[in-house]
């Protein structure tokens, strides 16, 4: 049914030395059969881990496995958005139900998706470009109310032992030819390739919100249940402040800790990495499609709803630093002292963003086999990244992602950073890929990491230059992605030595 051609860095056409079509639903036990047949019973480490948890696996699982999690935790169609999963509508041409999920914006459905049964296990080892194939996978005739049809390949490549990640999805052809293939570019070392195809259906809708962060919220609070308890949500406070006080007593005395996370994430995930703090913690759970200035007016009236005036550390990852600036900017006109620290934050912007859809891709894909498995993918951010293709076809991102453009007017008037009147001090990473150093990362290849930063140094999304531009740059850390910042232990130790 599906079939490979491979070439090599000369260009020249090689034979893929093992691929196999896998059948069974693509289940992870059949998966890792394939996997021992392709490396002779080595497993990589990642991938070892990755089936035995919990959590769901781009490129391994389909919605079988994820799909009525998602619509538990994001709840059916109301007014706002809601999932809906269809357990048998859909067929493949040997009368195979195929799941699928269907978003909708209150009672109006936007996107359809669902995966072909079958998984693909290939060792790619020596390959620097990949062709995968299929002429029977079979056309789906679209139906009213979408307006368009994709085809896309779901895939992870283990480098090296298996330690380095890259994760991607590739756009197949137009779904209405005979014979689709999708042909993608790969690094030529030792690499294990598993993927799954995936199809969409959907209409040209754009959203000022990301409507998964709740559910992705709750995911990792159930998920984490004590340490949400230990550093509770102080967005929270905006909507009751009476309520969070009952549940968390009288507001401390002396300094505290507020984290503010980046985009489509959550607080928790950084959290566990950093736990045991000793100073009183919060964090500040946040849509992050939203605009910087609403995300900021929103941190403050957290802090100021529960808070005396005391002395602030906002510990912020990636774009929750500009959230952070801009809310210490307010803060300390109120009598509280704010200190910042930024890690990975596009203070000048990064050249990602400047790809618009393309971006929204690669950070909803990126950094969840970081740091051990912690920034695992959760089912609600899974059925967002899959659902909300609609936002790939605007030539603009929603506003919160759109103002990290290198070029973005709003960053421009804020590049008086030094003359803010309390400490800011930022973290820059530099990750070479060529080196393919052990540790755990995700990132798109091609044009993602060749094209976009153009020989600068960078933590595979922000270039470091931008992320040490804000108050007092540190040393940059070497061989350090954009997730792993909160697994040096220098920085751990910086931030629990806190007072």
């Amino acid at each position: 049914m599906w079939a490979a051609k491979g070439w090599d860095a000369a260009g020249q056409e090689v034979k893929v030395r093992f691929f196999a079509e896998v059948s069974e639903g693509g289940s992870r036990q059949s998966i890792e059969a394939a996997v021992r047949d392709a490396t002779g019973g080595r497993i990589p480490s990642v991938l070892k881990r990755e089936l035995s948890g919990e959590d769901p696996v781009p490129g391994i699982d389909g919605i079988g496995r994820w799909g009525a999690r998602a619509v538990e935790l994001v709840g059916p169609p109301k007014p706002g958005s809601g999932l809906v999963l269809l357990p048998d509508t859909l067929k493949t041409w040997k009368g195979e139900a195929l799941p699928a999920l269907v978003w909708a914006y209150g009672e109006m459905p936007v996107a359809l998706v669902f995966y072909f049964p079958e998984a693909i296990v290939a060792d790619v080892s020596g390959l620097t470009e990949i062709e995968i194939s299929s002429d029977s996978a079979g056309t789906m005739p679209l139906f009213e109310p979408f307006k368009r049809w994709q085809m896309l390949l779901e895939w992870r490549a283990y480098l090296g032992e298996g330690t380095l990640v890259c994760e991607d999805e590739t756009t197949y052809g137009p779904p209405d030819t005979k014979r689709q293939s999708v042909r993608f570019r790969l690094l030529g070392g030792t690499a294990l390739l598993i993927a799954r195809v995936v199809g969409w259906m959907g209409r040209d809708e754009k959203s000022s919100k990301d409507r998964f962060y709740r559910a992705r919220c709750e995911y990792f609070e159930q998920k984490h249940s004590a340490l949400a308890q230990r550093y509770p949500n102080l967005a929270l406070c905006t909507s009751d402040s009476k309520l969070f006080r009952a549940k968390y007593g009288a507001p401390p005395t002396g300094s505290v800790v507020v984290f503010v996370h980046g985009t489509f994430s959550c607080a928790l995930p950084n959290l566990v990495l950093l736990d045991p703090l000793p100073l009183p913690t919060y964090r500040f759970e946040h849509d992050t499609f939203q605009s910087l200035a609403t995300n900021a007016e929103q941190l403050v009236a957290a802090i100021k709803g529960y808070l005396k005036p005391c002395p602030v550390h906002l510990l912020a990852h990636s774009r929750g630093g500009l959230v952070a600036l801009l809310a210490a900017c307010e803060l300390q006109k109120t009598g509280f002292a704010p200190t910042v620290r930024t890690y990975g934050t596009p203070h000048l912007g990064t050249p990602l963003a400047n790809m618009a859809g393309r971006l929204f891709n690669f950070l909803i894909s990126a950094g969840r086999t970081a740091a051990g498995g912690v920034f695992s993918w959760d089912p609600p951010s899974l059925a967002g990244k899959l659902l909300m293709k609609s936002l790939l076809w605007s030539p603009k991102l929603p506003e919160g992602l759109e103002v990290m453009r290198t070029d973005s007017q709003v960053l421009k008037t804020w590049r008086f950073f030094e003359k803010l009147p309390f400490p800011i001090l930022s973290y820059g990473g530099k990750y070479d890929l060529r080196t393919l150093a052990n540790g755990a990362c995700a990132y798109a290849l091609g044009e993602i990491v060749d094209g976009a930063f153009r020989g600068q140094n960078n933590d595979l999304v922000v270039p470091t230059s931008s992320a040490t531009a804000a108050g007092t740059p540190q040393p940059t850390f070497a061989s350090c992605t954009h997730f792993e910042y909160f697994s040096n232990d220098r920085i751990r130790n910086e931030i629990r030595e806190l007072t």
